[in-house]
C-alpha cells in the first residue's frame, strides 16, 4: 500500500511526464464553448447535490460546535441577542480558545425560529454558503485569467474535500473559507460595476464576523482592493462610499482588536453592541519577544507553519481526528493538489520572467488577488488564532483555512498549463480527479463517514430529550456528563448540545442555567444524589449503585432517574 509521501511522489512524476509530453499537442486547441458549458454545469449539479444530499442525517447526530450555533441563532431570534449575557457581540466566546463569531449565527436564526432546532435548520446555511461560492469560485478564475482558469475554479470548489466536508460541518468559523471568494469575485467585477463594488465591500466585512482572524485581514483587505479599485479605472466617489461603508461595517470588530491587545476594557458601542475582552489574547507576548531579542526568528518559525500549514493543509486537530473535515490519507484538496500547485508556482514565475503582463480589469483582479494573499500571510504570522504571535506555536486549523482559496488558484494555475499545452493532458488529470472525488464520494455516502464521525452524538440527542420529559414530570435536576467532547472546555461543549437537543426555550435558559440542569464531570466512583437525573456515558457507569434509580441506554450513553 502506497504511503502519502510515496502517492504524492508518484503523482508528481506523472506530471513529469505530462510536462514531457506537452509539445505532442497542439498548444492553441481549446475546449469548444458546447463542452465547456457541459462541463460547468455538470460540476455545479454535483457540487450542489454532494452538498446538500442527506445533509440532516450525514453525518448523525450533533456536535458542539453546531449545537452553539443552532442555541445561539434561537437566542437570538427569542430575545434579540446572544445567550449568556452576550447579547449583541462580535464574538462567540462561549468556550476558551473560540474563534467563532456571530455572522452564522444571524444567519441561521431566521430557519432555526421558524423550523425548530434540527440538523436541517442550522446545517443549510453554511452548506448554501458552500453552494455559492462555486459560481463565486467561476467568476474569480474568469476575472483573474479567463474562462479555462473560471472551469477549473469551480471544478476544484465543487468536488475538493474541504470544500465539501466543511460545507456539511457547521461551525461559525467555517463561513471565512465561503465568504472570502465571493467578496474578491464581487470586489473584481466591480471595478465595472459599482453595484457589485458595493456589495464586495460588504461582504468582506462580513467576514470579520465569521472568525477572529478577519477582525485582521477584513480592514486591511478592504483599505487596499479600494486602492486597486481607485487606480484601475473606478469612479472615486464609488470607491470611498464603497470602502467606507465596509470599513464603518469592521468598526466593532477593529474594536474589538483594540480592546484584546491593550490594556483597555470591554465596552459597549452605541448601547447596543458588546466589545468583549477575550482571554485568549496575549498582548504581552509581543513585548516579551522584543524584549528577549527573539521576535525576528519566532516571526521565521512562524512564517514557515503558515506556510506548510497553509499550503499542505494536513488538518489535525483534537475534535478532527475521525475524519470529518478530510478523509484519512486525503489531504485537504487531494494529494494531487500538491504536483499541481508546484506546477502552478513555477508557471507563474515562467511568466513573470518573460515579462508578460497585462492590462485593465485582469490586472487589477490580480492585484486584489495578490493583496488577499499578503495580507492573510502576514495577518496569519503576526496574531495566529489565539493571540498576538500565537505563544502556542502554530496557527489554528480555522486559521489555515484561509489559505485555502490561494492553494485552488495555484492548481487552477498548474491545470491552466496543462491544458493550454495539451489537452489529453489535461484531461487525463481532469479524470485522476474524477478518481479522486469518486473515492470521496464513496466515503461520505457509503458509511466510513459515518462510522468516523464519533464526535457526533446520536445517543447523546435522543436521551437528552427523554431527560427533559422526566424533568417535566418530576422537577428532577438534570446533570450532563462533562466527559464527551473532545474540547478545550468540554463542560461548555455539552452544555449547549443539550440546550440544542432539548430544543430549549432561550428565554428561560439563562435563568435555569446551574438549577435545572448542570454539565459536569463525572467520576467512575460518583455517588448518585436521589430525586437527582444523570445523563452520562455508559462506560461512567459502570462502578456506580444504581439502587434506586431507573435505568435507559442509546447509543453508548445511559440515563438514570428515580424510579
Amino acid at each position: 500500500m502506497f504511503t502519502i509521501d510515496g502517492l504524492i511522489w508518484m503523482l508528481l512524476a506523472v506530471v513529469l511526464v505530462f510536462a514531457a509530453i506537452q509539445q505532442a499537442g497542439d498548444g492553441k486547441r481549446q475546449m469548444s464553448d458546447r463542452t465547456h458549458r457541459m462541463v460547468c454545469c455538470a460540476a455545479l449539479a454535483v457540487g450542489v447535490l454532494v452538498r446538500l444530499v442527506k445533509l440532516s442525517s450525514l453525518p448523525a447526530g450533533i456536535s458542539a460546535e453546531e449545537a452553539l450555533v443552532g442555541v445561539q441563532a434561537k437566542s437570538l431570534w427569542q430575545t434579540g441577542g446572544f445567550l449568556f449575557g452576550q447579547g449583541m457581540t462580535t464574538q462567540l466566546a462561549q468556550w476558551e480558545g473560540e474563534t467563532t463569531g456571530p455572522l452564522l449565527a444571524a444567519l441561521t436564526a431566521p430557519l432555526v425560529g421558524l423550523f425548530g432546532m434540527n440538523p436541517w435548520t442550522v446545517r443549510l446555511p453554511l452548506a448554501l454558503l458552500s453552494c455559492a461560492a462555486m459560481p463565486a469560485a467561476y467568476g474569480l478564475g474568469e476575472a483573474v485569467s479567463g474562462r479555462r482558469a473560471a472551469r477549473w475554479m469551480l471544478i476544484l470548489y465543487a468536488v475538493c474535500p474541504i470544500f465539501v466536508l466543511e460545507a456539511r460541518l457547521t461551525c461559525g468559523s467555517c463561513a471565512a473559507l465561503y465568504l472570502l471568494p465571493i467578496a474578491l469575485c464581487l470586489l473584481a467585477r466591480g471595478i465595472s460595476r459599482p453595484v457589485e463594488l458595493y456589495i464586495g465591500m460588504v461582504v468582506l466585512a462580513l467576514t470579520a464576523y465569521a472568525q477572529n482572524m478577519y477582525f485582521f485581514i477584513a480592514p486591511a483587505l478592504i483599505a487596499a482592493c479600494g486602492a486597486i479599485a481607485a487606480v484601475s479605472g473606478q469612479k472615486k466617489r464609488h470607491v470611498l462610499l464603497a470602502a467606507a461603508l465596509g470599513l464603518l461595517l469592521c468598526v466593532p470588530a477593529v474594536l474589538t482588536a483594540y480592546v484584546n491587545l491593550t490594556d483597555a476594557a470591554g465596552m459597549t458601542l452605541l448601547g447596543m453592541i458588546r466589545i468583549p475582552k477575550l482571554e485568549e489574547f496575549e498582548k504581552a507576548y509581543l513585548t516579551e519577544k522584543l524584549a528577549r531579542g527573539t521576535l525576528g526568528q519566532t516571526v521565521l518559525d512562524k512564517l514557515w507553519t503558515v506556510l506548510t500549514g497553509g499550503v499542505f493543509q494536513v488538518l489535525r486537530h483534537e475534535n478532527i481526528d475521525s475524519g470529518l473535515f478530510t478523509p484519512n490519507g486525503m489531504l485537504a484538496l487531494f494529494t494531487v493538489s500538491l504536483p499541481l500547485m508546484a506546477l502552478g508556482a513555477l508557471a507563474l514565475l515562467a511568466r513573470l520572467m518573460d515579462g508578460r503582463r497585462v492590462k485593465g480589469e485582469k490586472a487589477a483582479a490580480r492585484a486584489m488577488v495578490k493583496a488577499a494573499f499578503a495580507v492573510t500571510l502576514v495577518c496569519l504570522v503576526l496574531f495566529g488564532s489565539i493571540g498576538v504571535l500565537d505563544y502556542a506555536g502554530t496557527t489554528g486549523l480555522f486559521d489555515h483555512s484561509a489559505l485555502i482559496l490561494f492553494d485552488a488558484l495555484l492548481m487552477t494555475a498548474g491545470l491552466c498549463t496543462m491544458e493550454r499545452k495539451n489537452l489529453k493532458c489535461a484531461a487525463a488529470m481532469g479524470a485522476l480527479l474524477t478518481v479522486n472525488f469518486a473515492l470521496l464520494a464513496a466515503y461520505l455516502f457509503g458509511g466510513s463517514y459515518q462510522q468516523n464521525a464519533n464526535v457526533y452524538f446520536a445517543g447523546f440527542q435522543q436521551l437528552s430529550v427523554r431527560a427533559a420529559q422526566i424533568q417535566q414530570e418530576t422537577g428532577a435536576k438534570i446533570n450532563v456528563t462533562a466527559n464527551i467532547y473532545p474540547h478545550i472546555q468540554p463542560d461548555a461543549g455539552a452544555e449547549m448540545m443539550f440546550l440544542y437537543a432539548t430544543d430549549a426555550d432561550m428565554r428561560a435558559a439563562e435563568a435555569e442555567r446551574g438549577e435545572r440542569y448542570e454539565a459536569a464531570y463525572m467520576p467512575e466512583d460518583m455517588q448518585l444524589e436521589p430525586e437527582q437525573i444523570y445523563l452520562a456515558k455508559t462506560e461512567e457507569t459502570s462502578n456506580w449503585d444504581f439502587d434506586g434509580f431507573a435505568y435507559e441506554e442509546s447509543e453508548g450513553y445511559s440515563l438514570l432517574y428515580p424510579l
